[in-house]
């Protein structure tokens, strides 16, 4: 096995380890929605959705280099992204390039507003 394919099983790996967190934090989310009033949430709530999204976040990113990876060691032209999605959409790995880059600009959207958010808040404290 080369360094190569070492690698791309360590990533793997950890990706196992992320996606039960991931899963864990699914759970815990889906037992507030739907969220009906924002202001109403507990600490307890917004942390549960704080880490949801983180680990959603990092899953995700995890994952992406983890295919580029894939698309290397199978000679794939890595430099666009893109080509990564097709690759891996033909594979049947994912449903759809589109769906994971809608995905994407959404969860870069809710993470823009959230981070955007705090400062807000430090700014009136």
């Amino acid at each position: 096995m080369t360094e190569h394919l070492r690698l791309i099983a360590r990533q793997l790996a950890h990706l196992q380890r992320m996606w039960e967190y991931l899963a864990y934090s699914t759970q815990r989310a889906q037992r507030i929605l739907p969220i009906t009033n924002w202001r109403t949430l507990s600490l307890e709530q917004h942390e549960t959705l704080a880490a949801f999204r983180v680990r959603f976040s990092e899953f995700q990113e995890h994952l992406g280099k983890t295919m580029r990876a894939v698309a290397i060691e199978e000679e794939v032209e890595a430099e666009r992204f893109g080509t990564v999605l097709a690759f891996m959409e033909k594979l049947g790995v994912l449903e759809s390039a589109e769906r994971w880059k809608l995905i994407r600009e959404l969860r870069n959207a809710v993470n823009s507003l959230l981070n955007l958010s705090v400062f807000e808040n430090v700014e009136i404290l």
